[in-house]
């Protein structure tokens, strides 16, 4: 994650007393509790200016004392932000200016009005717990619709098996696409799906392949002509279990201990969860995860197999 500092927005900030509200409360939380955050600062400023603040400035001191924690200070934040955009990004700036409107679906922009509500609004969003056998319309799902994020991870090894290993195409469209359809916000998404398939237990690499482009062409119909899907075999390496299903983007996860199936009629003993980043085990959550993946990732590109990955 990456949070920006303006200026304004740090005196206003430290201007309130750590309880003054729920916002306040959050950002100190990340300020004292967060590991492997990049703080950017917007001055121009020179070494000796830097260390003489790591000692004067109580904001610089708490977030450069974490050896977790690397702090930036740089002039142009736009162009930064450019750079990084598969990151998670709070911008703290002094006032709303008129080059925001390009970034801001990019980023959670707070400003000193209204960075409370802001906040508020986000973790709302993002905060939800219901049981699958009481709530078969998962409706929740349509909170997690943002323009914030670009990729999704999915983790759930049988979230295909329907359409893959059983060509049972209304119970793909009733679980699967019914829930994606829920979380699309502009439908050029990249979804990247984890998966197992008993084509590939039995060695039919070429018979996959082929389901595969099917199913690149019936999601591009049923979600969007526009979407990526990349899918994985989620198999290639012992060390990496991914057992629990979850949705993983920068902002937030979810967890569902059966996986991402509507359950009908049955009793299940299980729970379907989110969490924003704004919470400190969302956050630890998301930030396990996103590494997992992205070693699994570089672990298996060292493979020489038959099939990794294919992106549809």
């Amino acid at each position: 994650m990456r949070v920006y500092v303006e200026q304004g927005f740090k005196d206003h900030f430290l201007s309130l007393p750590r309880d003054h509200n729920k916002a306040v409360k959050i950002l100190w939380n990340i300020i004292d509790n967060y590991a492997e955050v990049t703080w950017v600062f917007n001055a121009d400023v020179s070494l000796e200016d830097f260390e003489r603040r790591e000692v004067s400035d109580i904001l610089f001191a708490k977030i450069s004392s974490k050896g977790s924690n690397e702090v930036l200070v740089i002039k142009d934040f736009k162009e930064d932000l450019k750079k990084y955009q598969d990151d998670a990004h709070i911008y703290l700036a002094a006032e709303k200016k008129d080059w925001h409107e390009e970034i801001k679906h990019k980023v959670l922009l707070l400003t000193p009005e209204r960075f409370a509500k802001t906040l508020q609004a986000f973790e709302d969003k993002f905060t939800f717990k219901f049981i699958p056998d009481e709530n078969n319309s998962w409706q929740e799902f349509e909170s997690l619709r943002t323009n914030l994020v670009s990729t999704i991870t999915i983790t759930d090894k049988y979230v295909l098996a329907a359409y893959l290993d059983k060509n049972n195409i209304k119970k793909f469209d009733n679980n699967f696409v019914f829930l994606i359809n829920k979380i699309l916000h502009s439908g050029d998404e990249h979804l990247k799906v984890l998966i197992k398939s008993s084509d590939l237990d039995r060695g039919r690499y070429d018979d996959l392949k082929k389901k595969l482009t099917a199913l690149s062409s019936y999601l591009k119909e049923r979600l969007h002509p526009d979407i990526k899907i990349t899918v994985v075999n989620a198999e290639l390496d012992g060390d990496y279990d991914f057992h629990d299903r979850n949705i993983i983007t920068p902002y937030y996860i979810v967890k569902a201990g059966k996986g991402f199936e509507r359950v009908g009629r049955k009793s299940v003993n299980t729970e379907v969860e989110c969490y924003s980043l704004l919470d400190k085990w969302g956050y630890d959550l998301i930030r396990h995860r996103r590494r997992m993946v992205t070693n699994y990732m570089h672990s298996i590109s060292q493979m020489n197999t038959p099939f990794k990955s294919m992106t549809l």
